[in-house]
């Protein structure tokens, strides 16, 4: 018998929580470990919740913002939280705990996209793209924002939240209220740097991205560049890409892939 909607809705789920592990596991190298948990705190100063970004933080490095998609959508919901090129400890989307962590004001963030086949459990490709490779300084979203929120504040009974807004007493008895929050849609990485990856889906059975900056690229040891740069399974290249907040600007970036063929 078909699938109910409630089943379906907790099937993907349930492969979007295993894409977390996957890639948690991709950086503790934990893949073969049954208690994660212990290994996990050994690597992550915060292993995130459902509710709040990001979905962890490498202790002492970068911030993981994890995206399951089914097959390769033109766009990718991100719901209130807004883009983010890189990570802030006084972001009012995060939690006490997670700016508490660790001592940090600001993290480079890795948005971690699984493009699954099919709606099946077969992952297909996974891209690791920073945030700030496309997308623009955290100011213009909330300055945006802001401007939402100001506009939405000259209405009666309006109050302010980490929200929109929220409008209460709509109604004369003032048992009605209004909360206003963003639904933040972006462009899918695959589409937007489409022409650097040179993909067919239909040749490889699994590919693995990362795009950087160059300078976060130098920014790694010695000794982990050069066992990328020998690495004759690994096709790394030195490309132009465009600077998201100078359109007529480009920036170097590094595009490191792995394919199975």
């Amino acid at each position: 018998p078909p699938k109910s909607d409630i089943n379906l809705e907790n099937e993907i789920q349930n492969v979007g929580k295993g894409l977390e592990y996957f890639i948690k596991d991709s950086f503790a190298d934990s893949y073969s470990i049954i208690n994660k948990e212990d290994e996990y705190e050994k690597y992550f100063s915060y292993l995130g919740n459902s509710n709040n970004p990001p979905d962890f933080m490498i202790a002492n490095g970068d911030a993981v913002e994890v995206k399951k998609v089914n097959g390769f959508p033109k766009e990718i919901q991100l719901n209130s939280s807004t883009p983010k090129s890189n990570l802030y400890s006084n972001d009012s989307l995060i939690t006490e705990t997670c700016k508490n962590c660790e001592k940090w004001d600001k993290k480079d963030l890795i948005y971690s996209i699984g493009s699954f086949e099919n709606r099946t459990s077969c992952l297909k490709f996974l891209f690791l793209v920073y945030g700030d490779c496309y997308i623009a300084d955290n100011t213009l979203y909330s300055n945006f924002k802001k401007l939402l929120q100001d506009t939405i504040s000259v209405i009666p009974n309006t109050q302010k939240t980490n929200e929109l807004g929220r409008i209460n007493q709509i109604d004369n008895l003032g048992i009605s209220k209004l909360r206003i929050r963003g639904m933040w849609i972006i462009s899918n990485p695959f589409h937007i740097f489409k022409d650097q990856l040179n993909y067919n889906k239909n040749n490889q059975e699994f590919t693995v991205v990362s795009l950087m900056k160059k300078e976060k690229f130098l920014s790694f040891p010695q000794e982990d560049r050069e066992s990328i740069l020998n690495d004759e399974d690994i096709i790394t290249s030195f490309i132009k890409i465009k600077d998201p907040n100078e359109v007529d600007s480009m920036m170097d970036a590094v595009l490191i892939r792995w394919d199975k063929l």
